[in-house]
């Protein structure tokens, strides 16, 4: 039984996993996971790496609404704020690969949950440009 909380990113991940008709097993597959490294998702235990977000959103999952709770009001293939958000995803993992002394799984997080709550508040800067401009640089 999952000891997650009603509203939370565990409870909306598996609302999007019964959407999508998978189970956890096959999704864990689909995202190239452990099972119990996806049980302990949907169980709160733990939350997914930016990467494993990117893969939900190709799997043809709604992860602005499983990240902040608020529903897409257009199609996620028009949504220019959610590709900015993907952009973000992308320029995140790349920085982590280049600089992986400065990036630590808690960096990389709080970096994508700016760009949600950007998103999701209906921020109109241009996010990809200023998430380059102040990701650290090794010395």
């Amino acid at each position: 039984m999952s000891s997650a909380l009603p509203d939370s990113f565990a409870s909306r991940l598996r609302s999007e996993r019964v959407r999508l008709g998978m189970s956890q097993l096959e999704l864990a597959a689909a995202l190239g996971l452990p099972p119990a490294t996806y049980r302990n998702y949907e169980a709160g235990r733990t939350e997914p790496q930016v990467s494993v977000v990117v893969r939900l959103d190709e799997l043809g999952a709604d992860v602005l609404w499983m990240m902040t709770g608020r529903a897409a009001m257009v199609p996620p293939s028009t949504q220019s704020g959610f590709d900015q958000v993907l952009e973000c995803a992308r320029i995140i993992e790349d920085w982590a690969r280049e600089y992986p002394e400065l990036a630590s799984k808690d960096i990389k997080d709080g970096y994508m949950r700016i760009a949600f709550l950007l998103v999701a508040t209906g921020g109109k800067a241009d996010f990809v440009s200023a998430l380059k401009a102040v990701l650290p640089r090794a010395a």
